[in-house]
């Protein structure tokens, strides 16, 4: 909820602090910095821990090397990637020009 949307903006706010390569445009980190970003949010956790943690989610195998901000949520939110990359997209015109005209309402206020 909007709980949830709030936090979303401030771990990626967050993470292109970070991100010391691509900045504002940033979507991932390196080891050194996910470690920082997780002790920013009081969530440290080894190297062995955090690896483990990804790998559980099922969406990260082998060696881990940058870590986008898609699959620290999937952990974080115990979400099943599965369902992120199969979910709709585009088909939703309905629904997107429903919250422009809320966009736009609370714009004009």
């Amino acid at each position: 909820g909007q709980r949830d949307s709030e936090n979303f903006w401030k771990y990626s706010t967050k993470l292109k602090e970070l991100d010391l390569q691509k900045g504002l445009d940033g979507n991932e980190l390196d080891e050194l910095n996910m470690h920082r970003f997780l002790e920013f949010y009081k969530e440290t956790m080894t190297v062995s821990e955090m690896r483990e943690n990804l790998r559980s989610t099922g969406a990260i195998q082998g060696n881990v090397r940058m870590i986008p901000i898609t699959h620290i949520l999937i952990f974080k939110y115990r979400a099943d990637w599965h369902h992120l990359v199969n979910a709709p997209q585009g088909d939703n015109k309905a629904e997107i020009e429903e919250a422009q005209r809320k966009l736009d309402q609370v714009q004009a206020a």
